[in-house]
């Protein structure tokens, strides 16, 4: 009898081994039916942890930047980066939806100022509050969080010095690795 529970046990065993094996196979496979979660959506959210990639809560489509940052090309920064973020995202809570667009990151700024204000209408945004400010001599980012219907969200956006002015660099959303 015990030889029997010895067989049971080492089946169960290899059955446990197999479920593994084929969920590894599964989840890790590229050609997975299971779809990708698309974060770029999150990245269109006003951000306070953000440099360069949108972020939304739901579909938002993502701008990609088109190579990498010159900061030449970038949005200018009219006073000091803690004024620009708080500029923004001030628009975005009073529905101004043409003046926040065009303090976005210029990668951000690809979708259009239709779809922009579209998705950011979607988010229910009722409040914001500028967190943490870091401010060096050449580069500085900005924290700003902001309540959506769908709970809050925090955003880090980035500013470098070009010939003397501040630029925004990129805006992220935090936590979110990107």
């Amino acid at each position: 009898m015990s030889n029997q529970k010895m067989i049971i046990a080492l089946l169960g065993v290899v059955a446990v081994l197999l479920a593994v094996i084929v969920g590894v196979l599964v989840f890790k496979s590229p050609s997975s039916s299971v779809p990708a979660v698309d974060t770029t959506a999150l990245q269109q959210l006003p951000s306070t942890t953000g440099t360069g990639t949108t972020g939304a809560p739901t579909g938002m489509p993502g701008a990609t930047p088109s190579g990498p940052f010159d900061p030449a090309k970038a949005t200018k920064v009219s006073g000091d980066p803690k004024t620009h973020v708080d500029k923004y995202f001030s628009a975005i809570v009073k529905g101004d939806y043409a003046t926040a667009f065009k303090l976005l990151p210029v990668d951000k700024q690809a979708q259009g100022e239709e779809a922009f204000a579209s998705q950011i209408k979607g988010y229910g945004m009722s409040k914001y509050e500028l967190g943490k400010a870091d401010i060096g001599t050449d580069k500085a980012t900005v924290q700003a969080t902001v309540q959506t219907s769908g709970g809050p969200f925090t955003y880090i956006w980035s500013f470098v010095k070009y010939k003397g002015a501040w630029v925004v660099e990129s805006r992220k959303i935090g936590g979110m690795g990107q």
